[in-house]
């Protein structure tokens, strides 16, 4: 070899060790390091000519572990073996990754001299790895819980294509399906046995399925109520939810339904209705009755007190036949006007209570001026209620005057804020005997029967539009009197306060103030039984 092949040679070999993107390196047999390339130097942290004479495996950053891979490595390398293996660096705050091949050169009598070293930091790679693993387990995890999901929910399940066929569903639809003798949910519009109704129980024609509409419109639909009517004449019902998934442009390419089985409520709503229907006829009917026959009866009671004048025994008995007509006459009327006012409750907003608790106090002394009342009241205060709370407070302020038994009966009224946020507590106060213990508990059972029942209607009516609006009705009763406390949502927005003007209307009047009975109108009439 000339002098000149040498040079080259040399020359070549430089350029290897400047290779800016590897390390490269020459190691003695036993590992020290003989030569190794600035990016080498710079990838373990230390300086080119430091690194010369120090053994490969303890330079700094190498774990135990570590060192006895390179160890292991070199010892194969010495043997006349090829070697690569990855090995972690800790000397930086982040750890570096580096990707080594060994290979061994020998002398002219076969005999490894000098091994070589090639590496690459293989850092960024091996963390996009990692990322790549994490997020293959995270979805793997979230798709084993859409799964769970799907077969634990308590409704039935579906997704569809853009073309209209169902990809997905969970075991409580296919359940379903089988409980409807179909296949899938396609067959629902399309099987004879099967009859797609809507609301009202109107069949579809053509048969529509929820999921198609939200197809064509590309919006949401909640609370759908759809129903279907088997052979035997057996109908299912259901409320149906589904939204839309979209693509990147734009247009729906899945949608998602659900269905769940509202028979049972749907039963006892049809239930509810009829037995509200009954109620409302009998009510009619008895209030319309009730007053008509007692009139007759005061009428002709009249008639016999005055044409018996002459037998004081018996004109005395016809005049209580007259008076006890003419208070069912009056009760009639009461509950007349009572079911009006609560039936008032489902449009119930924001109302001043200052100025209902006012008029209910201005009603009171104008009926009873010879009783003591004090009256603290918050101004202005705001609730949740309608106008006929007046009529409430009326009603028991009058019962704490008619039903006390004290030489001088006193009643007291106030309002409070209570520590608990949005309530206000209206308290009624009074000095007599009490309200009896089975009435309250009467009111707490919601119901009376043949051996506990109330004295009258009074308590009744202010228990069911309390509740009503939201609010809640207590006593408190001990030696000294009784109290009626009521609690009401105290409201803060006012753009729909109930004016003053509305306040007095006649939901507001004295329940117990009964206009003749002749001038009082009929507007009950046995023949308004609803249909249906």
């Amino acid at each position: 070899m000339t002098d000149a092949d040498i040079d080259v040679d040399e020359r070549l070999a430089a350029a290897l060790f400047r290779d800016p993107g590897g390390l490269m390196g020459l190691l003695d047999a036993d590992g020290t390091i003989r030569r190794v390339n600035q990016t080498a130097a710079e990838s373990l942290g230390l300086d080119e000519q430091a690194l010369v004479g120090e053994s490969l495996t303890a330079l700094p950053g190498w774990s135990a572990s570590t060192r006895e891979q390179l160890r292991d490595a070199l010892a194969a390398v010495r043997d006349g073996e090829f070697v690569q293996l990855e090995v972690e660096n800790q000397s930086f705050s982040r750890s570096r990754w580096f990707y080594l091949s060994l290979w061994p050169e020998f002398d002219d009598s076969e005999t490894v001299d000098t091994l070589v070293l090639r590496g690459i930091d293989v850092s960024r790679e091996k963390a996009m790895r990692a990322e790549r693993r994490r997020l293959k387990r995270q979805r793997d995890a979230e798709r084993e819980l859409l799964e769970r999901v799907l077969e634990t929910a308590p409704v039935s399940i579906y997704v569809t294509n853009d073309d209209h066929d169902v990809v997905r569903t969970n075991s409580r639809l296919d359940s379903l399906l089988t409980e409807l003798g179909v296949d899938s949910v396609a067959q629902l519009g399309t099987t004879d046995h099967v009859t797609l109704l809507d609301a009202d129980g109107t069949p579809f024609d053509p048969p529509t399925l929820v999921s198609d509409v939200v197809f064509e419109t590309g919006r949401a639909v909640n609370g759908v109520k759809r129903g279907v009517e088997l052979d035997d004449g057996s109908r299912r019902w259901f409320s149906v939810n589904a939204v839309p998934v979209f693509d990147d442009d734009g247009d729906v390419e899945y949608v998602v339904s659900c269905k769940i089985d509202i028979t049972d409520q749907e039963l006892q709503n049809q239930a509810l209705t009829l037995s509200k229907q009954r109620i409302t006829v009998l009510n009619r009917v008895l209030r319309h009755d009730i007053r008509t026959q007692s009139n007759i009866i005061a009428g002709y009671a009249d008639l016999i007190a005055s044409a018996t004048e002459s037998s004081p025994e018996v004109s005395t008995f016809a005049r209580i036949v007259a008076d006890t007509a003419s208070e069912l006459s009056e009760m009639s009327d009461t509950v007349r006007k009572m079911e009006e006012i609560i039936g008032g409750v489902e449009g119930a907003e924001v109302v001043a209570l200052d100025t209902l608790v006012s008029d209910a106090v201005a009603s009171f002394e104008r009926e009873y001026p010879n009783a003591s009342l004090d009256v603290d009241v918050l101004s202005p205060l705001f609730v949740f209620g309608v106008p006929g709370l007046t009529e409430v407070f009326s009603q028991v302020l009058k019962n704490a005057v008619t039903h006390n038994d004290s030489e001088h009966p006193r009643v007291s009224l106030t309002t409070r804020r209570l520590e608990t946020p949005s309530l206000v507590e209206v308290r009624i106060s009074d000095n007599g005997p009490g309200i009896p213990h089975e009435e309250v508990e009467v009111l707490s059972r919601d119901a009376e029967d043949s051996l506990h029942h109330g004295s009258g209607l009074g308590l009744w009516f202010v228990n069911w539009l309390v509740v009503g609006v939201g609010g809640s009705l207590d006593f408190e009763t001990d030696d000294t009197g009784t109290t009626v406390v009521i609690r009401l949502r105290e409201q803060t927005e006012l753009s729909h306060i109930v004016s003053l003007e509305d306040a007095h209307t006649d939901d507001a009047e004295d329940i117990d103030d009964t206009d003749d009975a002749e001038n009082i109108e009929d507007t009950s009439d046995a023949g308004d039984e609803p249909t249906g």
